[in-house]
């Protein structure tokens, strides 16, 4: 086995130690050094991976690494709990440490086995509900809860679902009406964005090619938060709240924006009529409003100007099919458009655009 001055067996009794919740204050600090080096990271990430090889373990899912984040997260706010004299900074840097040792562990086959230890084996089973392009899916889980899934959306949980935990993946849009468990939390994670909830209802927007993932709260408490950063300490939503988080910070540092911005006072009919097959949008650019149109009609929309993509636009769509809709937006704004196949393309119109800019004044 590759041997690296950095990883010895003391890190790895740590790492037992911790999964096991038996770490001293004085063994957390020092495990935390061992993280320090990036050099230990990634030689064991390697040594997971070979172990994974060479044992013939199948991957391990997102639902293994949920199931551990939450056991470590208890573990550090039971501890927090009972020393509340400690400092908050060393805890966010333990919550830190915690989320790096999940993910590597699910680089490899050392986390195959370490639940082995815990837990009897077993093959993880899944269940993977999904809303194609065109079209969204309503999903009702082992424990009442209901999801609507918005068009090229994924959910994703497990069949022991409601038995120990209620963790579930999202890829793209669902609106979530939980069923109250006060002994289960319910946990969405949204390409690492976590929102737990007892019983409440809330929308996520999480699309794989976007890069700002939206949560807004229609009923109830959520508490956010992320697997592998550090988002802050006892973050919540209230009723009529949203919150965008940026799944890159080097997006938000480009922008000029924080990596997550709360707002109050959100009106969120907008937001979650999509469940009701509406559409409503209030003064979006062009270039926005046809991403939500490819994905209800199953289109692909293509510009022939960079101008035309900025036009804003209001209203409100329910059973119109894409040409009633394209129409419109023709008569309201100077452009042209050519639907062949499922390639829609929008031109400007030259003989129109003086006159639109006119009226614009």
């Amino acid at each position: 086995m590759e041997k690296n001055s950095t990883i010895e067996p003391r890190f790895f009794q740590l790492l037992e130690k911790l999964y096991a919740g038996d770490c001293s204050l004085q063994e957390l600090y020092e495990l935390e050094a061992f993280f320090e080096k990036e050099q230990s990271v990634v030689a064991l990430k390697k040594r997971m991976i070979k172990s994974l090889e060479e044992q013939s373990y199948p991957a391990s899912g997102r639902f293994i690494s949920d199931q551990t984040f939450q056991k470590i997260r208890k573990q550090i706010k039971q501890k927090q709990q009972q020393n509340d004299s400690r400092s908050v900074p060393f805890y966010l840097q333990i919550t830190k440490i915690a989320a790096i040792v999940v993910l590597s562990f699910v680089m490899g086959g050392l986390l195959v086995n370490f639940l082995n230890s815990q837990v009897e084996p077993g093959p993880a089973a899944f269940c993977e509900i999904e809303a194609p392009l065109g079209a969204k899916s309503r999903v009702v889980l082992p424990d009442s809860s209901v999801v609507w899934l918005n068009a090229g959306s994924t959910l994703t949980y497990s069949t022991d679902f409601s038995k120990l935990e209620r963790h579930v993946s999202l890829v793209g849009e669902g609106y979530f009406e939980v069923a109250k468990n006060e002994q289960l939390p319910f946990t969405v994670n949204a390409h690492g964005f976590l929102v737990e909830a007892l019983g409440t209802e809330f929308n996520i927007q999480a699309y794989e090619d976007e890069p700002v993932i939206e949560t807004i709260l229609v009923e109830g408490k959520v508490e956010l938060g992320h697997e592998r950063n550090i988002i802050g300490k006892n973050v919540f939503l209230t009723p009529n709240s949203k919150a965008s988080f940026y799944k890159n910070r080097e997006d938000a540092i480009a922008k000029g924006d924080p990596r997550m911005v709360i707002l109050t006072n959100i009106d969120p009919r907008p937001l979650i009529a999509w469940k009701d097959d509406q559409l409503i949008f209030e003064s979006e650019m062009l270039k926005d409003l046809v991403v939500k149109l490819g994905r209800k009609y199953d289109y692909t929309f293509e510009f022939e100007s960079e101008e035309i993509e900025n036009y804003r636009f209001s209203g409100t769509l329910e059973d119109e099919t894409l040409q009633q809709v394209m129409d419109v937006i023709k008569i309201t704004s100077p452009i042209r458009y050519n639907i062949k196949g499922k390639v829609v393309t929008i031109n400007k119109d030259l003989t129109r655009t003086r006159n639109f800019k006119k009226h614009l004044r």
